[in-house]
């Protein structure tokens, strides 16, 4: 096989058509790269199932980190463009969508939203994203960003939309929060909104094309700026789209295999992309170029890479068997990841989420071992 049409084996659909009655598994059509900090997602229907490939309409683009419905989603915020008139209310702004006509890759999603006539092209980076947004009819092009619980608004001395996405560390008696920020290509006409939803406005001719950088960070809106300054600021979206192709098919051609149909290469290749979606490495690289992240016990600034999202009372026997063997040295990284879990907090994480959880043992003993 060719090395570079791994990636082009795998849909991020496979699995997603799962019911709360049958599966405690809402599968994500993740759009990221390998053990990133953020991922997208469509959002079809309501927290924490929301998403589903029979729902046919579309509510917007999330950056999301949930790993499963019962521990939830966190930082996260939703981003929706719009004509028209502004529709703040998910189910009464959502659009119709054609899921057969929309590319979705772990590296890009690109669909259109029929009621507004607006075409998405995203593509993720490790902690944020560049989207180009087609306006067909022109006019008034709106971007609307909420969030669960938080704040969201307009800066005008800067042009961005910037927010706080705020969630509770299982464990933990503070609120954290994860900062966000969004930056436009061309001035922004008019804002509005407030509290956990805004939206900024442009005037623009027929076809216009409005490029939009994001970047996310649980260290605030300083560190959020110099992300986006070093993952995506000067970067287009096909320089972003081959590095992330790239990324994949580096990770997912370790394996090469001979001989079954397609429909079994397909299936083997799709399964490894959903293992090197987690854990997410939630550590930032801050001005010296260093990894620095949060220590979700005290919200502090800390030194060193770090961990999350990774579920050892299935993984110790399953996902981690398998970085030893073929991912050894990414392996290296992310046990480093959860050992500095431990300094943080005071012990090993054994649920999806940094802190405490109902779960009993510690099988991530095993997994170092």
């Amino acid at each position: 096989m060719d090395a570079s049409t791994f990636v082009d084996l795998v849909s991020p659909l496979m699995g997603t058509r799962s019911v709360r009655e049958f599966s405690r598994g809402n599968t994500l059509p993740l759009v990221q790269r390998p053990w990133a900090m953020t991922a997208w997602s469509l959002v079809t229907g309501d927290d924490p199932w929301f998403f589903h490939p029979d729902l046919p309409k579309l509510r917007g683009l999330r950056a999301t980190r949930q790993s499963d419905p019962a521990s939830g989603d966190y930082g996260a915020f939703t981003l929706c463009p719009q004509t028209g008139p502004p529709v703040a209310d998910p189910a009464q702004r959502a659009s119709a969508y054609r899921l057969d006509k929309t590319v979705l890759t772990p590296y890009r999603l690109q669909t259109e939203l029929l009621r507004y006539r607006v075409a998405v092209d995203l593509v993720p980076t490790e902690r944020g994203a560049l989207l180009k947004l087609t306006y067909t009819t022109g006019g008034v092009g709106r971007i609307l960003v909420e969030v669960a619980e938080g704040q969201v608004a307009y800066d005008e001395a800067t042009g961005t939309l910037r927010g706080q996405s705020l969630f509770k560390v299982r464990g933990s008696s503070q609120d954290s929060a994860a900062s966000f920020l969004l930056a436009f290509d061309r001035p922004v006409a008019r804002w509005g909104g407030e509290g956990t939803l805004a939206w900024v406005e442009f005037d623009l001719p027929r076809g216009a094309v409005v490029e939009v950088r994001t970047a996310s960070s649980f260290l605030g809106l300083d560190q959020a700026q110099l992300t986006l300054d070093a993952e995506v600021a000067s970067r287009t979206i096909e320089d972003l789209a081959e590095e992330g192709a790239s990324a994949w098919n580096r990770l997912l051609g370790r394996f090469e295999v001979e001989g079954g149909t397609e429909e079994q290469r397909r299936t083997f290749y799709g399964c490894l992309y959903r293992t090197l979606c987690f854990p997410r490495k939630i550590h930032e690289y801050g001005k010296e170029g260093r990894p620095v992240h949060v220590n979700f016990a005290d919200g502090s600034s800390s030194p060193g890479v770090l961990c999350i999202d990774s579920g050892f009372w299935d993984t110790y026997r399953t996902v981690y068997p398998l970085y030893a063997l073929a991912f050894r040295d990414e392996l290296g990284e992310i046990l480093e990841g959860w050992i500095q879990a431990a300094r943080d907090t005071g012990w090993f994480p054994n649920g999806p989420v940094q802190g405490e959880s109902a779960f009993s043992g510690t099988p991530i003993d095993s997994v170092i071992a």
